[in-house]
């Protein structure tokens, strides 16, 4: 099992959030589930994660910004977004996601 695997899950929508928590607590991670920018960013200073999965669009602020947080602090960054632009997708893998 992979229980000391510890992710961080940033996503407003609670319907998707509930699925995608799910599968990942059935597969055996650990899922930190937060629904702000300003939460998640916290959370990145205070805690030690082994992977973020960052939505783009929070209400307060940007998946963007806290994923060039979790790259500095050496966390690797998974953006999983309804957004679907090209230059939306260019721009997360410039910053430091993960191409998965």
């Amino acid at each position: 099992m992979k229980y000391n695997t510890r992710i961080i899950y940033v996503e407003d929508e609670q319907e998707t959030a509930d699925i995608v928590s799910a599968y990942l607590a059935h597969a055996g991670y650990c899922v930190s589930h937060l629904t702000t920018h300003k939460s998640a960013q916290k959370a990145l200073y205070e805690e030690n994660f082994d992977l973020a999965i960052l939505d783009i669009v929070l209400p307060d602020g940007s998946g963007l910004e806290l994923l060039q947080n979790a790259v500095a602090q050496g966390v690797p960054s998974i953006l999983l977004s309804a957004k679907k632009s090209e230059s939306e997708r260019i721009e997360g893998f410039r910053l430091g996601a993960v191409n998965w």
